[in-house]
């Protein structure tokens, strides 16, 4: 399943911080675009852990021709608390084939792409 960058925009709005010329080309098929239940728990999580969550289809195998997020943004500096809560969603939607991963927030760029 192929995403539209405006629907990624509309769950995750924090990558419009995001420059535009790297924006276009992350390969953004990987992310879940949350609806309901599991968007209210992302909401949670980032004023929680006080970073931006974004949720990751497992099912969805990366284009490695295309940059990725992971390889742009910072991951964020979690607690073991905030680990755990983040694993205890992963739980509670297993059945979504889903992971949660924290990015920093303020949202922050690898050094390797600011050279």
């Amino acid at each position: 399943m192929s995403h539209g960058l405006d629907g990624v925009l509309e769950c995750y709005p924090f990558l419009r911080g995001v420059p535009p010329e790297i924006l276009r080309s992350l390969d953004v098929d990987e992310l879940l675009l949350p609806t309901s239940t599991i968007l209210e728990t992302k909401q949670r999580l980032e004023s929680t852990v006080n970073a931006w969550i974004v949720i990751y289809r497992c099912s969805q195998q990366p284009q490695f021709s295309s940059p990725q997020l992971c390889r742009t943004l910072v991951a964020a500096s979690l607690s073991a608390k905030d680990h755990s809560l983040l694993h205890q969603a992963e739980e509670r939607f297993a059945k979504n084939g889903v992971s949660f991963v924290a990015y920093a927030r303020p949202l922050a760029f690898r050094k390797d792409l600011e050279s």
